[in-house]
């Protein structure tokens, strides 16, 4: 599978883990920070959270490649570092939105509390048309443990060193001098060019 491949299908499938229990809380209610590591398939990868209010930030690697997406209220930017580009996706088009709507629908059913890298949680089953599997949630919304099975295969997710706390604005907004291509820009040029990084 080619790396952008892999990593637009590893972003759907850990945001369907993440949003799918809709009714306990669907957002973090809190700022935090956290590490997580991702198991697709055979690949495995790592990331760094930061979260606060309705921003987002994932400093990822997977298959040996690095990259962020950083989501907030206005935008989706999805950047690969070093080479100095981003792709950027209108809410509510993003994927983040889009799996948000299809979490209001979803159907769950707590299984029991346990306790997840000191956390206490409750255990969640999920069972969708796009995912099956458990979820592992916080009474503030994190999601600490995952392990789903979608159409793009199955995902473990595990979630450490959360430390709650306000986070610094400047992780949530693009680095300076960054091209910023369009998502739909690049549709109406008939691309399925990717930034450097991603295609190979």
């Amino acid at each position: 599978m080619k790396t952008h491949a892999f990593l637009a299908s590893l972003m759907v499938a850990f945001l369907v883990a993440l949003d799918a229990v809709s009714a306990p809380q669907v957002r973090p209610t809190v700022d935090y920070s956290a590490d997580m590591t991702i198991t697709a398939g055979k690949e495995k990868g790592t990331a760094r959270i930061y979260h606060s209010g309705e921003a987002d930030r994932r400093d990822m690697e997977m298959a040996g490649q690095k990259m962020t997406m950083i989501s907030n209220a206005d935008q989706f930017l999805m950047i690969v570092p070093g080479t100095g580009m981003a792709l950027r996706m209108a809410v509510p088009r993003d994927p983040v939105s889009q799996v948000y709507e299809r979490a209001e629908s979803a159907r769950f059913e707590a299984v029991g509390k346990e306790v997840v890298a000191g956390e206490a949680t409750t255990k969640y089953r999920i069972n969708e048309p796009e995912a099956q599997g458990h979820v592992w949630l916080t009474d503030d919304g994190i999601v600490m443990r995952a392990r789903m099975t979608s159409d793009h295969g199955d995902v473990a997710i595990d979630v450490t060193s959360l430390k709650r706390g306000p986070q610094d604005p400047a992780l949530f907004q693009p680095p300076a001098g960054l091209m910023i291509m369009d998502m739909e820009q690049m549709r109406g040029i008939g691309g399925t060019a990717m930034p450097p990084g991603i295609g190979k």
